[in-house]
């Protein structure tokens, strides 16, 4: 007996490659939400990760691009160009950056024995159309600039002129103002601006104290989330520590208070003294690799991450003779613990 196959019969055999013909809209759709799900499930990843990296990466840009234009108006061009710098490495097409470094190189070159009038007369156009066009936040600075270069060459109503538009784009700029004294028509004139440049002169030497206070702080607010990122804060703080500049400045006698968020008589501790500094910093520090230690599952990178902790802390704990730092590494601990609790399986590491 023969046996034949209907044409439903065969008609059913290739229902899937109808469906997916009619369908296939859906089909791809489904299939790509499957594979993203399962993305995510192996590699810890998801969309509001990448914003708020994001959303950091900005922000640290923004923060370097307003600590370069500050140490620019203080006249610290080398530390401003090592600013803009890092925030080129996170973001190479920020122009604040670019246009400070640019400014700060500027500023280097001016005293040298050179430096040619002539080429400068090419890059005026330049530095015009800069100010007051691009990055309002560098106009005052762009006009100091061009107020020097007039001076040099002798133009003192040129100059005088420049110093001041910077002053009326920020008046409390010292360079500006020291610069408006030496042109001054009248001696009271000239008393009256060289004291204002003083004052604002003492404000721009403590930026280096509130530079370290937004990196420790950056760091801290960070650790639960991003350890990583807390690092990268509190390894700029030890930088700025080991900076040979800072030495010089006046803030390294400066007192800082830190307060203790944990304490229920709300204590403060007072770091005084230089190696105060760098024993807080150490400890910060050691407490961004503990929650590092706690935030991945390689047992290896767990193990070295504690290592790196304990290695940190001694070194703290050699430095810090008052045993006050200490407390707000305790303090700071509490806080870790809370957001981010110790592992189950810390024993491993």
């Amino acid at each position: 007996m023969a046996v034949t196959t209907t044409p439903s019969a065969a008609t059913d055999r290739f229902w899937l490659l109808r469906v997916t013909k009619e369908y296939w809209f859906l089909v791809t759709l489904l299939t790509s939400l499957a594979l993203s799900g399962v993305y995510m499930v192996v590699f810890h990843v998801t969309p509001w990760d990448t914003y708020r990296q994001i959303e950091m990466r900005r922000n640290r840009v923004a923060l370097h691009d307003r600590i370069g234009q500050r140490l620019l108006e203080s006249g610290q061009y080398g530390l401003a160009i090592a600013e803009f710098d890092r925030a080129l490495a996170l973001d190479a097409l920020d122009d604040p950056a670019r246009a400070g470094r640019y400014l700060a190189e500027l500023f280097i070159a001016l005293p040298q024995p050179t430096w040619d009038a002539v080429v400068w007369s090419a890059e005026r156009d330049a530095l015009l159309q800069l100010a007051g066009t691009r990055d309002q936040a560098i106009d005052h600075i762009v006009e100091k600039y061009l107020g020097d270069v007039e001076l040099r060459i002798g133009n003192l109503d040129q100059a005088a002129g420049h110093y001041e538009r910077a002053l009326a784009a920020k008046p409390d700029y010292p360079d500006a103002l020291y610069m408006c004294a030496l042109s001054a028509t009248s001696s009271d004139q000239a008393i009256a601006l060289l004291r204002e440049a003083a004052q604002q002169s003492q404000r721009a030497s403590n930026l280096r104290t509130a530079q370290l206070n937004v990196m420790v702080d950056f760091g801290e607010v960070a650790r639960a989330v991003f350890p990583q990122v807390s690092q990268f804060f509190h390894e700029e703080a030890m930088k700025l520590l080991d900076d040979p500049e800072t030495s010089k400045l006046s803030q390294v006698t400066d007192i800082l208070d830190a307060r203790l968020l944990r304490s229920p008589d709300d204590r403060h501790v007072y770091i005084r003294t230089n190696n105060d500094r760098h024993a807080w910093v150490r400890y910060e520090l050691a407490l961004d690799h503990l929650a590092e230690s706690r935030s991945i599952d390689n047992i290896e990178h767990g193990r070295a991450e504690r290592a790196e902790h304990d290695r940190l802390f001694a070194e703290a704990r050699k430095l810090d003779a008052s045993g006050d730092m200490l407390n707000i590494y305790q303090d700071q601990l509490k806080i870790l613990d809370q957001f981010n609790p110790p592992r189950t399986d810390s024993t491993k590491f």
